[in-house]
């Protein structure tokens, strides 16, 4: 007998209750989202990113747009980019790799500037533009033959600890398949997978996209080619998925089930940055950046299903 489980919730962020295991997951996208990927100009990514202070590049606007103050003349500059995705994995012996490329676009903008006749503030700048942020594509495969242990034993595990909330997401489904069960009329959950052999073979595959990307409007000035600053409103876009594949198959009984998580998130935000850039002697420079919290309306939308054979 085969039968299906297939749970789909749509949720805004922050709104409503939050299971633990959701909190876990914002927690996590805090720290995956606000770490900024090496990614922008050709010269910003030949400089590793070293900007802050140096300035003369357009992805400045979204870190220090002092930086911007160095432009004597008005640009238009367009990047392309190819990512190079290379991941390894090693699983109960086994080995596997995957490699992959994406082409991105890196950096659109035009820049105007407006050079003044005046011993004191020597040019203004205007841009507007997008820089990109950071890129989520991802891809990773792990295998592994003759494992003991099961995703169906921490399931249990989870049942057990209150078996009068099942996760919808997991043991709920878990439970419904037939992936655990319970004694007639008992409240200890088993697993009841394929005998619970002993014989595991585990597959799973996860496969991330997405990007974030900033719209940025930027102003800056140059006075007396020492001191530079610059204000830039940031509209950053994010958009990301996930998606979780896992196969178990019992190795004696050729018996599997199939469990996949997906997972989307596109949200708009706006935030505020400025900066300024000192140069007292001709070849050094101090960056001083200040960013505020970036201001986000995400959606989230889960559908996860469950497959048992």
């Amino acid at each position: 007998m085969k039968r299906k489980i297939l749970n789909i919730a749509a949720v805004v962020l922050f709104a409503g209750s939050v299971q633990a295991q959701q909190l876990d997951s914002y927690i996590t996208d805090i720290f995956n989202f606000s770490q900024l990927g090496l990614d922008g100009t050709a010269s910003y990514v030949g400089r590793a990113g070293a900007i802050g202070a140096l300035g003369g590049d357009f992805t400045a606007a979204s870190y220090n747009p002092a930086g911007l103050g160095l432009f004597y003349t008005s640009q238009i500059s367009f990047t392309p980019s190819l990512n190079w995705v290379s991941d390894k994995s090693s699983y109960m012996g086994l080995n596997e790799k995957s490699n992959y490329v994406r082409f991105n676009i890196s950096d659109l903008e035009a820049l105007i500037a407006v050079p003044l006749k005046s011993e004191g503030w020597r040019a203004w700048q205007f841009g507007i533009g997008f820089n990109k942020l950071k890129n989520f594509n991802n891809r990773v495969y792990a295998e592994g033959d003759w494992t003991t242990t099961s995703l169906a034993d921490a399931w249990v595990n989870e049942a057990d600890a209150d078996p009068d909330r099942l996760d919808p997401f997991g043991t709920a489904m878990a439970y419904d398949t037939w992936v655990i069960d319970t004694l007639s009329g008992g409240r200890t959950f088993f697993n009841n997978f394929a005998g619970h052999s002993n014989q595991l073979h585990q597959i799973e595959q996860l496969t991330e996209s997405g990007w974030e990307n900033e719209m940025v409007l930027s102003f800056s000035g140059n006075y007396r080619d020492k001191l530079y600053i610059g204000a830039t409103i940031g509209v950053p876009f994010l958009n990301y998925h996930r998606t979780e594949i896992y196969r178990e198959t019992a190795g004696t009984t050729d018996e599997y089930f199939d469990y996949t998580s997906d997972r989307g998130m596109s949200g708009t935000g706006i935030n505020l940055k400025l900066g300024a850039i000192y140069r007292p002697v001709e070849n050094l420079r101090i960056g001083l950046a200040f960013h505020t919290p970036t201001l986000y309306d995400i959606d989230e939308v889960y559908a996860n299903s469950l497959y048992n054979y």
